[in-house]
């Protein structure tokens, strides 16, 4: 076991090596190479010139690089530690079925990766025509998917979308908005990855794995149990187990869309602990149909300082598996203070939103909010949940003002509110 700083999404490499001492020699049935150096002869150059190993710098995530002591922008094909250009990566990603793209999902600038290879892959299926590109998304369940098809047509407006993606995604949309906006407009079909909220209710409440024959990988079962503190027997296995779902979910989307389409290539955008060391989906994939695949985790290189949540200091175990095909290290930058913020605390009913609390200073209090308010409508979109509250919020712009309509007693009136970030000053 060792003791690291993990990020929060992205695991840092576990310190280990198995270093192999293989004879020197022809195999076995092969005829000798015309002017190779005898076997015994090279044994002699190897052990009259031993090679210094720096194994500070060796370990199972990659065996020739330090991939945390990278620069941002030095992507490194992580088997062989050599840099590469994006192009270069990306003539090995174009012809891949399936590829992978990993995200810490409140880092911008990973986001920013993906859609790099998202807008590479689309130019060069367009250009050549030799793959239909789909985008698979963790962010979805599968029930999102008649959805899905209606925004990727056009059909959908951004405001009726936004309702879909919070209710099925807890971030941010503004992380992945250029990614959906891109896909929307270029038509590329979007695939709905993840396990429905029943089937993950019901393995989170004890009820069992949701899938018949779906076992738990053990190297990523001891990476989890180490990264959620040695639970046992209870939330720890319990996680696993939903873990397991949601990959063994995402692989089988992906799967039948090749199934369907044998020209079809699928990029999978995922947190990267579904994607590093080759277990989660791109194990639980290859086992059922083995196609071609190449993973590629971006990872912040620089964390903002004071921000201890981003990582955790935990021991990991030692195994034998490499991060992933190409490491890619970039900036952080977040939303953190981005999103507008009214300042108030929500009682939520049956029959509204009830304002309990409004913040000193806030703009709900400079708007005139009190507590006891009902809230009915922000620049005439209804109000009825809470969903329908970060929806409008969502589409409002910092700097200038709504129409807040609430109810007061019996009395109904309309409030201009100023739209403020909490970096911006908003409380």
């Amino acid at each position: 076991m060792n003791r690291a700083r993990l990020s929060a999404v992205w695991y840092p490499a576990l310190a280990l090596l198995l270093l192999t001492a293989c004879a020197s020699g022809v195999p076995k049935g092969h005829p000798p190479v015309h002017g190779a150096t005898p076997p015994t002869e090279v044994a002699e150059e190897v052990a009259a010139a031993p090679v210094a190993i720096d194994w500070q710098l060796v370990d199972a995530a990659s065996p020739y690089r330090d991939l945390n002591k990278l620069e941002a922008g030095q992507i490194v094909h992580v088997p062989t530690g050599r840099e590469v250009s994006f192009a270069q990566m990306m003539d090995v990603l174009a012809d891949q079925r399936v590829v992978y793209v990993g995200e810490m999902h409140t880092n911008l600038e990973e986001h920013k990766a993906q859609l790099q290879v998202l807008e590479s892959l689309a130019q060069r299926a367009k250009r050549t025509g030799a793959k239909r590109l789909m985008v698979g998304m963790e962010m979805f369940q599968q029930s999102a998917q008649p959805v899905l098809d209606e925004w990727v047509a056009g059909l959908l407006p951004e405001d009726e979308f936004l309702r879909t993606w919070y209710e099925n995604w807890s971030g941010d949309f503004d992380y992945y908005r250029d990614i959906l906006i891109f896909v929307r407009d270029h038509h590329i079909p979007l695939l709905a990855l993840n396990a429905n909220r029943e089937q993950v209710k019901a393995v989170s409440s004890g009820e069992g794995l949701a899938t018949e024959g779906v076992t738990v990988d053990r190297y990523q079962a001891a990476y989890m149990r180490a990264v959620l503190g040695g639970h046992g027997g209870g939330m720890g296995d319990r996680y696993l187990q939903v873990q397991t779902l949601w990959e063994e979910s995402m692989a089988q989307v992906v799967i039948d869309a090749l199934q369907q389409d044998d020209g079809a290539q699928v990029l999978v955008l995922a947190g990267s602990g579904h994607l590093q060391h080759g277990f989660g989906i791109p194990r639980k994939l290859f086992a059922r149909l083995p196609v071609s695949y190449a993973t590629v985790i971006p990872h912040a290189v620089t964390l903002p300082e004071g921000r201890d949540d981003l990582t955790m200091d935990v021991e990991v175990p030692d195994f034998p598996l490499l991060l992933a095909d190409f490491s890619w290290p970039v900036e952080y930058a977040d939303l953190e203070g981005q999103n507008i913020t009214l300042g108030v605390q929500l009682d939520p009913q049956p029959n509204g939103l009830w304002i309990k609390a409004v913040r000193d200073g806030s703009p709900a209090d400079e708007a005139g909010v009190k507590a006891g308010d009902l809230l009915l409508s922000l620049d005439g979109r209804p109000l009825p949940e809470f969903l329908d509250l970060k929806v409008a919020l969502s589409l409002a712009t910092p700097g200038t003002t709504g129409q807040l309509m609430v109810r007061r007693e019996t009395t109904e009136m309309v409030l201009t509110v100023r739209y403020q970030t909490a970096a911006s000053g908003a409380r």
